[in-house]
Order: C-alpha cells, then structure tokens, then sequence
C-alpha cells in the first residue's frame, strides 16, 4: 500500500497546475459523476462505485486505473469540458459511453463538438470471452467458443450511434506489450494497474500553503 500511495504522490507532485486530484473507484458499472467547484488548495478525492468522471472546472485532474479495460476519453474543446470513463465489457454493455455522452450534453456540450479516443487496452484478438459476455453485448454466437470481443470496436459502433463523429482509436494491446502496459488478463489480480488521466491545467500552480 506505500508504494501504491508514492506513486499516486509523485503522480500529483508532477502536475503542478492540477491542485484537484479526482479519482474514481470504479465497479465494472455505468454511474459517472460530476466534478464541480474549482480547486483552491491541493486536495485528492477517491469517488467510490463510479467508473467515469465529468469535469467543467480547471485545474481538476480525473484519473481511471486500468488494465486490460478501456479508458475513454471525451473532450469537448471549445467549452473546456471533459470526461474520462472506465469501459470493461459490464460497463459496455450498460451504457457507460452514452451516459458520459449525455451528461456532456446536460453541461452544454454539442455531440459536433465532442471528440473522443479510446485509450490502450486488450486487442480483440487477445480478449476470449464466454456467451455470457456475448450476450451481455449482443453479439452472436457461432461455433462453440470462446468467442473474441473487441471492445474498441463495439465502443466505436456506440459512439456513432449517439451521433458522435470525431473518434479516434489507440491500436496498442495491453495483453501483448508486457514490457510496456498491465495486463489483468496475462498476470492475474496480482498485476499492476495503469493510470488514465486527463483535465484543463490551470494558467499558473497555486501557491503552497
């Protein structure tokens, strides 16, 4: 747990312009929660069972971990306004993406105006999974499994479908690249995670106190 923690402090020690630190601690689910007031001292909130973050505030860095799962990253430029979520197959088959969509939406952003990318994860070729994965994400199934799911693929297929039309994709499999990225899959509850983030910095650090 130390080592855990000294990362996450050189983590905050390196953004000097995020006082905020926002953390989820996310559930496989859809719930994503919105981030408001602006930072005026340096602070680090864990939000539990969330898997996305919205912010319109400077200065509020958003992290996910993950490994093997697909971070998402939604940013609408011109209004300052972004999301960061966390998508493994629950949180794609309930919706995780259309729900930051909207909630984008509600704090006035254009669906024009959104781009999004989805971040380094497990490739389709890599993830084998059962029928009930399959089911979950309504896909068929043919033959007698396991079945390969690419979860950046049916992600994409959501976004087009919520009208989304800046999309862009991360070709690099976490499962493949072990000198680079952690792998749930390859090395078992034991592996280590990987940290997303994203947020607007603020025009100059705030003064220690």
């Amino acid at each position: 747990m130390g080592t855990v923690l000294g990362h996450w402090r050189t983590l905050r020690d390196a953004f000097v312009r995020f006082p905020a630190v926002r953390s989820a601690h996310q559930c496989h689910g859809s719930e994503v929660h919105s981030v408001t007031g602006r930072p005026n001292r340096r602070e680090w909130t864990i939000t539990d069972g969330v898997d996305g973050l919205l912010t319109d505030q400077v200065g509020v860095l958003l992290t996910v971990t993950v490994a093997d799962c697909i971070p998402i990253y939604l940013i609408d430029p011109t209004r300052a306004i972004c999301a960061l979520l966390h998508a493994g197959w629950r949180g794609t088959s309930a919706g995780i993406l259309g729900r930051g969509v909207s909630l984008m939406g509600q704090v006035g952003c254009r669906v024009s105006d959104i781009i999004m990318y989805l971040g380094a994860g497990i490739c389709g070729s890599c993830y084998e999974v059962g029928s009930d994965v399959m089911k979950a994400l309504g896909l068929q199934t043919i033959g007698g499994g396991p079945w390969e799911v690419d979860l950046r693929a049916e992600l994409s297929t959501q976004a087009r479908a919520t009208g989304l039309e800046n999309i862009f994709t991360s070709q690099k499999c976490s499962f493949e690249d072990d000198e680079v990225f952690f792998s749930h899959r390859r090395g078992g509850v034991s592996e280590g995670r990987m940290i997303a983030f994203m947020g607007f910095p603020l025009s100059r650090p705030l003064p220690n106190r």
